[in-house]
């Protein structure tokens, strides 16, 4: 049986509503008996620092509700395995899913890259292949190979945009890394959308070197962005390419923290104008984003919380469109950057 937790909708990737993956979807906890021992047990499984708030109000989620009356006693490693009501048994209503803000691991707290939720891949043949490097705490670090295997690359592979997992080399496939060695012991159920989610030892705890660094081949061509129909290539329509098709980006939850990671993306400047409602034209072809919610310190686009790719609830009036202040090049309607 397939299970996960997250947090989503919070501030950065340690506070939010909680969220479990239970018999294919994604659903709720009611704040039934919600204690702080319970978010105790969650700020630990994602990976996170001490309990800050242990019922926060992040909204409700769009699934059912999988838990209520949760009563833990702080040991479990998992949210399940505390005593609850039984799957999907709860009288519970929209109003009281829980959500917990924890603490960011670490002395940097304060700084936005401190948040360990970046991702990439180095020195592979594109961004979807190559040695799996973690930002924490203001540097790069590697991942060991210790237990690695195809469900952690999956969740590599999905963080990144970059489609199903092929394979999972480790013993430095990809040369050895530098710096720190800050995950090891990773376990995946496969379901997780970040990898800091995963069970793994504690932040910057192995017992490895760096010829035991692992890698990750992922099976897509990487994703790429352009802005279309503007008066510069830094305004205009947000388009990306999934898969080698070009589709736009749905407007729902579109706001300037997303935009400011297109612009980032694009070498724009700042982002001015986050514009909905297909203000530089309807596209055409496929909608392949829909509900993005960024952070703001996403290296790209796909990196923040979305729905499934071409998954939503959108037609082309609700184009979403980007404004940044880098500067205009006069009869240029898109450039794509992978």
């Amino acid at each position: 049986m397939s299970l996960a937790l997250r947090l989503t909708h919070g501030e950065h990737a340690c506070a939010g509503r909680v969220e479990l993956y239970y018999q294919g979807e994604w659903g709720a906890v009611c704040d039934d008996g919600w204690s702080r021992v319970n978010a105790d047990v969650v700020c630990r499984q994602v990976g996170c620092g001490n309990t800050v708030l242990s019922l926060a109000r992040y909204g409700p989620s769009s699934g059912k509700i999988i838990l209520d009356d949760v009563s833990c006693r702080g040991n479990e490693l998992a949210l399940w395995q505390c005593s609850h009501r039984g799957w999907y048994i709860h009288d519970c209503g929209p109003l009281e899913h829980v959500g917990v803000i924890c603490s960011v691991p670490g002395p940097s707290a304060h700084d936005p890259l401190a948040f360990p939720s970046e991702l990439r891949l180095s020195d592979g043949w594109n961004r979807c292949a190559g040695r799996v490097e973690v930002h924490f705490n203001t540097s790069w670090g590697t991942v060991c190979d210790d237990l690695w295997d195809l469900n952690d690359a999956e969740v590599v592979c999905r963080q990144l945009g970059c489609g199903a997992a092929v394979s999972a080399p480790g013993r430095a496939y990809f040369g050895e890394g530098s710096g720190k060695i800050v995950l090891d012991d990773v376990i995946c159920v496969g379901n997780e959308s970040l990898l800091e989610q995963c069970t793994h030892r504690a932040w910057g705890s192995h017992n490895c070197a760096h010829t035991e660094d692992t890698g990750v081949i992922c099976s897509e061509i990487p994703p790429e962005l352009r802005l279309a129909n503007g008066s510069s290539r830094c305004e205009g329509r947000l388009e990306v390419s999934h898969r080698g098709v070009w589709g736009t980006v749905c407007d729902d939850l579109w706001n300037l923290a997303a935009a400011k990671i297109v612009c980032k993306q694009l070498g724009c400047g700042l982002a001015l104008q986050a514009p909905g409602l297909a203000r530089f034209g309807r596209g055409t072809g496929s909608i392949v984003l829909d509900d993005v919610t960024c952070r703001g310190t996403e290296f790209v686009l796909w990196q923040c919380s979305h729905r499934a790719w071409n998954t939503h609830n959108c037609d082309h009036s609700e184009d979403a469109g980007v404004v940044c202040a880098g500067e205009a090049l006069s009869n240029t309607t898109g450039r794509s950057v992978g």
